[in-house]
């Protein structure tokens, strides 16, 4: 049987939304460290594209760590531990994640200075705040082992920090340190002091413990020794037995070396930019709940508690739910009481407001998820692609003759605003060859809205006050209510 009305587009937009909002709900979890995406930072995510080092965690957006951020993170009243810095221990490959954090404070800080040693950073003007690493690479070092028994002195303050790695060493040196047998051993013992650690009146590690995955190799990047020793599967393995043990592990670090072999020269380190993003996540995941503002706009949303919704949403909601109640009397009641709006302007006032609370629980809830704003050229394209074969179903015959007519001028101001908004929402100012041409667009919207008041002055005479609040209303009153 065929339809006898077409699908509108408002129509579908409706039906994308009502199943968008179905499979959110559907994933989303009552968990706060589901729902605000702390775990998701430390498991999973992707580079954003082949030519740069931006990393996307999955379902929100991060913060980009700065010198003075990681100052304010580390002098935070709510932390409980005494020392304002963070410990590194373990290998080379969280030896570079510690130049990474001590970049932040000075950027010409040399990765190959010290090798197999203890290092210190100081951070410049602000006592006590510091990073520390030491070099353990199979975490049975003195100061490993007073760490994990929190039993820390006047030397060793509790730091704010720990990260802990190691594996790389246990397989290029088996025969010293016992393989792959005994490193599984040590993180036997790292899961049972952390266990230990969260029991009541036990002595605490530090406020956050994390550790860093056995970093995946390049085989064609290594040198023979290494080649002979530093099994991918056997590093695979190790990976999965941390997450199986549910260690506070950072497998997107995984996730991001094997997805930019490029980034190694020898097949085990990767580039200080990929570290520094690495670290980045690392300082997401402990410092955001310090640094970000609770209002809005969220512009991050990892490790990310919203605000509840204030008394104006609530009472706003209200109102929504009865203009729709007064809407469903008018077709059930026989005489309407005068004080009540006439269902014509209730079923507006209903898009209104149902289009402003669509609009809070995207951008000020955690039930859909986040994601930055990236150029992609083929999803840019696909967008205009879509829009354009929505428009061609649409099309209709304009039977005006007059020059630059309302429903032509309304028609080109239509696909401004679709080129625009792709244009911002897949942040495209970065192209020459599409932000130029959007900035004309917006200078030939302009015009056409400012030749349209013109014509309607001159054909109608109308100057009253009645048309002019119309129009300010009409251009004002969704950009006030956001």
């Amino acid at each position: 049987m065929m339809l006898k009305e077409r699908v509108t587009v408002t129509t579908a937009a409706v039906a994308v939304l009502a199943v968008a909002t179905l499979y959110a709900l559907a994933r989303f979890s009552g968990s706060s460290r589901v729902h605000n995406h702390c775990q998701a930072l430390q498991r999973s995510g992707w580079w954003v594209d082949n030519s740069s080092l931006v990393w996307q965690p999955q379902g929100c957006t991060q913060r980009q760590y700065a010198y003075d951020d990681v100052v304010r993170c580390m002098k935070s009243p709510r932390t409980t531990s005494v020392g304002q810095y963070a410990l590194f221990i373990g290998d080379s490959t969280v030896r570079d994640k510690f130049f990474a954090w001590a970049r932040l404070v000075d950027v010409d800080v040399d990765g190959d200075a010290k090798v197999h040693s203890d290092i210190t950073v100081r951070w410049p003007g602000e006592a006590g705040i510091a990073a520390l690493f030491v070099w353990d690479p199979y975490l049975k070092g003195e100061v490993a082992q007073q760490v994990l028994h929190g039993a820390y002195n006047e030397t060793l303050e509790q730091p704010r920090l720990v990260l802990l790695g190691a594996g790389a060493w246990h397989l290029r040196y088996a025969n010293e340190s016992g393989g792959i047998v005994n490193w599984r051993r040590t993180m036997d013992g790292v899961v049972q002091r952390l266990a230990e650690s969260r029991r009541d009146g036990a002595a605490p590690i530090a406020d956050h413990v994390y550790l860093s995955p056995v970093a995946p190799v390049v085989p064609d990047k290594l040198s023979p020794e290494r080649l002979a020793t530093l099994d991918p599967a056997a590093i695979t393995w190790m990976n999965a037995y941390m997450q199986a043990a549910e260690l506070p592990v950072f497998s997107s670090w995984t996730d991001m070396a094997r997805a930019r072999p490029l980034e190694t020269t020898d097949g085990l380190h990767y580039s200080a930019g990929l570290e520094r993003a690495a670290v980045n996540l690392l300082l997401n995941r402990v410092c955001n709940r310090d640094t970000i503002d609770p209002h809005p706009p969220m512009r991050t949303t990892c490790c990310f508690e919203y605000p509840a919704p204030g008394s104006f949403v609530r009472w706003y909601t209200a109102a929504t739910l009865t203009a729709l109640a007064l809407l469903v009397a008018h077709s059930r009641w026989a005489t309407i009481p005068r004080i009540v709006p006439s269902a014509a302007t209730l079923r507006q006032l209903l898009v209104f407001g149902g289009i402003l609370l669509i609009m809070f629980v995207c951008d000020r809830t955690p039930l859909f998820e986040k994601l930055h704003k990236h150029y992609i050229a083929w999803v840019f394209t696909a967008m205009l692609a879509l829009a354009t074969v929505g428009g061609a179903a649409t099309w209709s015959a304009d039977k005006s003759e007059a020059f630059l007519g309302r429903a032509q001028t309304d028609e080109w101001k239509g696909w401004m605003q679709i080129v625009i908004l792709a244009y911002h929402a897949m942040n495209a100012s970065g192209v020459s060859g599409i932000y130029n041409p959007v900035r004309v667009l917006v200078a030939m919207y302009l015009f056409m809205t400012g030749y349209g008041h013109c014509c309607f002055f001159y054909a109608k005479r109308d100057y009253g006050l009645q048309r002019l609040t119309a129009v300010l209303l009409r251009t004002n009153v969704l950009a006030i209510a956001l």
